[in-house]
């Protein structure tokens, strides 16, 4: 629809009128179809960032998990399978025999860190014959120690090493 023109002075018609009042019509059928649209465009730009919102919050609790690792209380004593990349504390009670994992994966760096309370003195078996410095974990008195394993990707195979902790 056109507007028609009215001229100062000039006879108006009821045609001139309904011709404009019909272009009126028409630009706030328009009007309210782009508000429609624009509604619906802001809708679905809300649930994308809801979205993108939620997927962060995730990647915050993944990095948080990353950075405030948890640390694993193990049996006191028996076979006890160690989990790759994992922190761990144990007061053993009787004889120990850690299972180190298996590795397939070489694009990534693979540790474990166990600390051992010995309250008393037990029969400890780190679950590997390779150990930094060539030197094998001396667990023979009571004491606090950290022992660490290290898989060392171009050999295939868990290295350990220890400190004691006074």
């Amino acid at each position: 629809m056109t507007w028609t023109r009215i001229e100062y002075g000039a006879d108006i018609t009821s045609s001139a009128l309904n011709n404009n009042f019909e272009a009126l019509e028409d630009m706030i059928v328009d009007n309210a179809t782009n508000i429609t649209t624009l509604q619906s465009s802001i809708q679905s730009v809300n649930t994308n960032l809801n979205s993108e919102i939620n997927n962060a919050k995730s990647d915050i609790d993944d990095l948080a998990n990353v950075t405030n690792p948890t640390i694993t209380v193990l049996s006191s004593s028996g076979t006890i399978n160690l989990a790759d990349n994992s922190i761990n504390r144990i007061t053993p009670s009787a004889a120990v025999t850690f299972v180190l994992p298996i590795i397939t994966d070489s694009s990534v760096f693979h540790q474990i860190l166990v600390q051992v309370n010995l309250t008393t003195v037990q029969s400890i078996d780190v679950g590997t014959e390779h150990f930094f410095n060539d030197k094998s974990p001396e667990l023979s008195s009571v004491g606090k120690y950290n022992l660490m394993f290290e898989f060392d990707i171009n050999n295939g195979f868990w290295v350990c090493g220890w400190m004691r902790k006074s």
